[in-house]
């Protein structure tokens, strides 16, 4: 059953994440701006390289994001009967192995109109990662702020994330907001962006626990986005997402979802883009990529 459609005509205002209200005021807090598929090239990439988004309206056909959201959910009950109302996020396991499975999701990740794209973006011919984020948020579930790069630092820098909502997913739903222009801050690059989740160091007396996940930095910047803007500065952006949205996002901009207020689950998916000719992170490739797995983790002499 499709969810109904979002409204864009007076969105709450009420943000949350970890359960903490965004602050309201305009210098802080604002919808981002849809960008007209059609712009020159080279605006589209001005807007990434200054703002670390480009946000889409109706990219991608409804439809057939209807149908992907309605596989997803099928294959679920197909194995684990429904979806529990109350749960932390999905784990991760699962949601890979539909991500993997699932023929809707693999042919929405490979429609014409994200192939193009980013071929503009990129500027060459791309290459899409063989895994797919998928999640499925229950209410009071969140997504905490960080960038993707701490998670891709084996391969190029230049990576470019779609994140699509898997049918409408108003802001009360949980969609993400991205932090505006954090993707030219500095001190981010040069510290946070230069760690590997999955590296640990074997001269430490804890090596072990974090070698065997018992112990593992997670990534997260903060729960706090009002902390975090104010240290980063720029704004939290985010909007009432239809079915067919997409929004584009480097490896260095930072962003996070917000709280799902709603009793339905909030669904979407991550996709992937880099170009075929730069080096890719092995973790995200292949018939059953890794991740971040155990298998993926590497110890170095800190």
């Amino acid at each position: 059953m499709r969810p109904p459609d979002a409204q864009t005509t007076n969105i709450s205002r009420r943000w949350k994440s970890s359960g903490i209200l965004l602050d309201e005021q305009p210098n802080l807090t604002g919808l981002l701006s849809p960008t007209p598929i059609d712009s020159p090239t080279f605006e589209l990439c001005d807007q990434l390289t200054r703002n670390g988004y480009i946000f889409f309206r109706g990219l991608l056909d409804r439809e057939t994001v209807h149908l992907a959201r309605m596989a997803v959910v099928q294959q679920w009950r197909d194995v684990h009967g429904e979806l529990p109302p109350s749960m932390t996020e999905v784990d991760a396991k699962l949601r890979r192995e539909i991500a993997l499975n699932n023929s809707a999701i693999r042919d929405l990740s490979q429609v014409d109109a994200l192939r193009k794209l980013f071929e503009r973006l990129l500027g060459g011919e791309i290459r899409r990662h063989d895994f797919i984020g998928l999640r499925i948020a229950p209410k009071a579930v969140c997504t905490r702020a960080h960038c993707d790069r701490v998670y891709y630092t084996r391969g190029t820098e230049l990576l470019l994330t779609a994140w699509i909502p898997l049918g409408d997913v108003p802001v009360v739903n949980g969609g993400l907001t991205v932090l505006e222009g954090s993707n030219n801050h500095e001190g981010l690059r040069q510290k946070y962006c230069t760690k590997d989740v999955d590296t640990y160091c074997i001269n430490r007396p804890d090596a072990d626990l974090y070698r065997t996940n018992r112990r593992r930095w997670t990534g997260e910047l903060s729960r706090d986005l009002n902390r975090l803007s104010a240290s980063l500065g720029g704004r939290w952006l985010s909007n009432d997402y239809r079915a067919g949205d997409v929004l584009v996002f480097s490896a260095f901009t930072v962003h996070a979802s917000l709280d799902n207020q709603l009793e339905d689950h909030r669904f979407s998916c991550d996709v992937r883009f880099q170009l075929k000719s730069d080096p890719v992170d092995h973790r995200y490739v292949g018939k059953s990529p890794l991740g971040n797995s155990l298998q993926s983790k590497r110890g170095i002499v800190c």
